[in-house]
């Protein structure tokens, strides 16, 4: 083998190797055993770790002892993998309410991005006209201008109560009052 200096940090975390030859979760530890499987040092270890092991594992446990502490206190739960969480009906119910959301926020912002500055106003002139009769508009000879002038006021008619006592084909005039 060849002869790998070691740092003090790899030092510490090879002295915290597993003894059975299984994958290890944590990056820096997988990083010190494998400059650490090149040493000598290394190697005599692990060795005397697995002797120590099958040593200790052959002594019998006494049956007072099995009687007073399961064997299963011991034995650390296997972690659970995200394929088992992304099962759990809360995390599903849960992405699929983020999910809808950023759905609403898209569309929302595109139907956003869709508009114009004089949204309102056009469709205000587009109800007053769809309101308006036909035999009003036939005689209107005038420039675009003036027609939305003319749909500005009548909109502003329309919306002014009327008084109780007018009769219900008397239309409202500002200036002179009611024209019968």
């Amino acid at each position: 083998m060849s002869a790998v200096e070691l740092s003090r940090r790899e030092k510490m975390l090879a002295h915290c190797a597993p003894i059975r030859e299984e994958r290890v979760d944590d990056r820096a530890l997988r990083m010190a055993l494998h400059r650490a499987r090149k040493t000598e040092a290394f190697a005599i270890q692990q060795d005397f770790d697995k002797a120590a092991t099958a040593l200790v594992q052959a002594i019998p446990i006494p049956q007072e002892i099995t009687d007073w502490i399961p064997t299963d206190t011991f034995i650390a739960p296997t972690r659970r993998a995200w394929k088992k969480y992304a099962q759990n009906p809360a995390f599903l119910a849960t992405g699929i309410a983020v999910l809808v959301i950023a759905i609403i926020t898209i569309f929302q912002l595109m139907e956003r991005m869709n508009r114009f500055p004089g949204e309102p106003t056009a469709r205000r002139l587009l109800t007053t006209a769809s309101s308006t009769h036909a035999m009003l508009l036939d005689p209107v000879k005038t420039d675009a201008g003036a027609l939305g002038d003319f749909f500005f006021r009548r909109s502003a008619i329309q919306k002014r109560e009327r008084r109780a006592n007018f009769p219900a084909g008397a239309q409202l005039n500002r200036s002179t009052g009611p024209a019968w």
